[in-house]
């Protein structure tokens, strides 16, 4: 029925339309489990709704589930941003401080991911003979709080991305982190547009670089660049692996020419009838449509 609703909400309705999303997000908030749930509740915090009901809902998921590794450093994440004052801030902190402090411990690539996206920086040296995921969030971590660092370590992502030094995760991973770590220059720019169109890119890894290049692009980026980004992922969108990616994308850089793509995108997302029906696009989609149409007048 709420599938059937939103269908006929022409697209000038955007009110209405932001309020199924937010009730939407909220509902995932109390349905869904583990990492959906953490990104839900983000979701929410970043649009400073719910705050409260987050922070409640998440101390109960600390009481019964903070001995589990790996989904505690969610837990943890999640309280850090909800937090009511600096010292209770400080304390969920720690906690992801002392799980990426043990070297033993399972869940120390979720702690220094957690702790870069942050901006809580423990990297205080160039990180060597770390591999894979952990040796690409150290590097990130490292960057925290010094222009000269990112910069270093923005060059060096570049130059193993473009000699086709890393693995299919890896690029991934680099792609994900250029997005923080920028804006690119624009001959950096230039340097992944021109690996990415040489390759014969799988959809998601392709979605991805584009995702990156429209968010992490030059500052001075034409508005016919970017459109041209969005009409590439658009042109993909049919590719399941692509969504994603389309859809962050546009939560971050989407505007009021999205709007109808957005809303359409948004409505498939959340029908739950769809044998495709997924709980984090769902979320995802809705976090989206708030951060469009709040700009569209």
């Amino acid at each position: 029925m709420g599938l059937l609703l939103l269908i006929s909400i022409p697209l000038c309705s955007i009110g209405q339309t932001k309020e199924m999303a937010l009730a939407d997000l909220k509902s995932l908030l109390y349905s869904e489990k583990e990492w959906v749930k953490v990104h839900v509740a983000e979701f929410l915090l970043w649009e400073n709704c719910y705050v409260d009901e987050v922070r409640v809902e998440f101390l109960k998921e600390e009481e019964q589930f903070g001995h589990i590794p790996k989904y505690r450093i969610g837990i943890w994440r999640v309280l850090v941003q909800a937090a009511t004052d600096e010292k209770n801030k400080q304390y969920w902190i720690d906690k992801i401080m002392t799980a990426y402090r043990n070297p033993e411990g399972e869940d120390r690539l979720h702690a220094i991911e957690t702790l870069a996206k942050l901006q809580v920086g423990v990297v205080q040296d160039l990180p060597t003979g770390l591999e894979s995921s952990f040796r690409l969030y150290s590097l990130w971590n490292y960057t925290i709080g010094s222009a000269e660092k990112k910069q270093t370590v923005k060059n060096m992502l570049l130059q193993d991305l473009v000699s086709n030094k890393l693995t299919e995760l890896e690029r991934h991973v680099t792609s994900y982190i250029l997005r923080y770590i920028g804006p690119l220059a624009e001959d950096e720019y230039r340097q992944v547009e021109a690996w990415m169109r040489k390759d014969d890119l799988k959809p998601d890894l392709r979605s991805n670089l584009l995702a990156t290049l429209l968010i992490s692009g030059p500052e001075s980026q034409s508005a016919n660049v970017m459109r041209s980004l969005k009409e590439e992922l658009y042109a993909i969108r049919n590719e399941s692996e692509a969504i994603p990616h389309i859809m962050t994308a546009l939560a971050q850089k989407g505007d009021a020419n999205d709007r109808k793509i957005v809303v359409d995108m948004y409505t498939n997302m959340r029908d739950i009838g769809s044998k495709d029906y997924n709980t984090d696009l769902h979320a995802t989609a809705a976090y989206m449509v708030l951060n469009v149409l709040r700009i569209v007048k």
